[in-house]
């Protein structure tokens, strides 16, 4: 008889609760029942990915029941390539990751995804910077606000200085200055940007990435590359893959964009940083657009008149795991009728502590009913 789970005796009843066939469903509330046949109060969710990729002003409104904390992903949007002869690459966007991110269930948080730097068609100015993009909660809840700064536009012409930015852009030709991060810190979450290369030939120099320095320029003829960019595997359905395209599991983000080579002596150009940069080009080309919503960098064109490229938008995700939250759990037994009254019943209870201390009779309460669930006893 050590198998049963319920006894049927001459004088008394004995119910074991070694499955669920003793629980009156109906009648308990919040009842989880794992694989060791504890059961505890809570209610079990589904995790979920999003990303958001429409330029400008989104939201989002936390789940209930909300996980207790997510993962945040904030890209800024690229910088452009610098314009006219032998520029430098933009600057990738600035990268912000939270991994615990506290929210509230029902909770609106208001979402910016920024725009990457427009093509710059004069040749005597630095290509574009991309425009922010902001992860902040709204006046109904509390907590910090996320900024990833756009990235910096590259240099153009002769000496001319790559900006400033989430990460830097690249020098334009013949000594141009890389510009520096200004991506900035906060509590309890890592940001990512670098500062792009200093053009020290007749090339431009490649601007910083997420994960990388730009590149500078390796000889007298070829561009700099651009800066690699950071993989999130949270977000793989988003960004680009290890060879920056949008094919297969990808998640990089952040690439800066290539320099242009000197398209008199060379016919090689360099790569853009993986995460959407642009590839560099020479001669007489426009340079080349970034990847959308990877936060890439554009490269810098390579010949007066010609025009940068732009830079790629930015991304902002959110990512939790399925989970489960814990609330007060009522657990009902199914009824017995007994054949006369009884005057004794004994309770014994197995617990484990899963989350703070139990107390007995306080957080643990059983009850006893006599009449079928009408009237019920505390016992002790």
């Amino acid at each position: 008889t050590g198998s049963l789970a319920k006894y049927n005796l001459v004088d008394q009843t004995i119910d074991a609760f070694e499955d669920a066939s003793g629980i009156d469903a109906s009648a308990s509330t919040d009842e989880i029942r794992n694989a060791s046949n504890y059961y505890s109060g809570g209610v079990s969710a589904s995790g979920a990915t999003t990303g958001f990729t429409t330029t400008g002003a989104n939201t989002w409104t936390a789940p209930t029941p909300a996980p207790s904390t997510i993962e945040v992903l904030v890209v800024g949007g690229g910088g452009g390539g610098g314009a006219g002869y032998y520029a430098g690459g933009g600057g990738a966007g600035g990268v912000v990751q939270h991994t615990s991110y506290s929210v509230t269930a029902g909770v609106e948080y208001d979402i910016t995804v920024g725009a990457g730097g427009g093509m710059q068609g004069n040749d005597s100015s630095p290509g574009y910077s991309g425009s922010n993009s902001v992860f902040n909660v709204n006046t109904e809840g509390s907590g910090i606000t996320l900024t990833a700064n756009g990235g910096g536009g590259g240099g153009s012409r002769s000496n001319d200085d790559g900006a400033a930015g989430g990460s830097g852009g690249g020098g334009g030709d013949n000594g141009g200055i890389g510009g520096s991060s200004n991506q900035a810190s906060f509590s309890g979450a890592t940001s990512y940007g670098n500062s792009g290369a200093t053009s020290n030939n007749d090339c431009g120099a490649g601007g910083g990435g997420a994960g990388a320095v730009g590149g500078g320029v390796t000889s007298n003829i070829i561009g700099g590359p651009g800066g690699a960019g950071k993989e999130f595997s949270s977000f793989s359905a988003w960004g680009t893959n290890s060879s920056n395209t949008t094919t297969g599991p990808r998640g990089y983000f952040a690439g800066g964009g290539a320099g242009a080579s000197n398209g008199n002596y060379t016919s090689t150009t360099a790569a853009g940083g993986v995460g959407g940069g642009a590839n560099g080009v020479r001669g007489a080309n426009h340079g080349i657009g970034a990847q959308a919503n990877t936060g890439g960098a554009g490269s810098g064109s390579g010949w007066t008149g010609h025009s940068g490229g732009a830079g790629g938008s930015g991304f902002v995700g959110i990512h939790y795991p399925a989970f489960t939250e814990y609330n007060d759990l009522t657990l009902v037994s199914n009824s017995t009728t007994a054949q006369a009254a009884p005057t004794k019943a004994d309770l014994v209870m197995t617990y484990t502590n899963g989350a703070g201390t139990a107390t007995i009779n306080t957080d643990l309460k059983a009850y006893a009913s006599r009449d079928n669930g009408t009237t019920w006893t505390q016992l002790t």
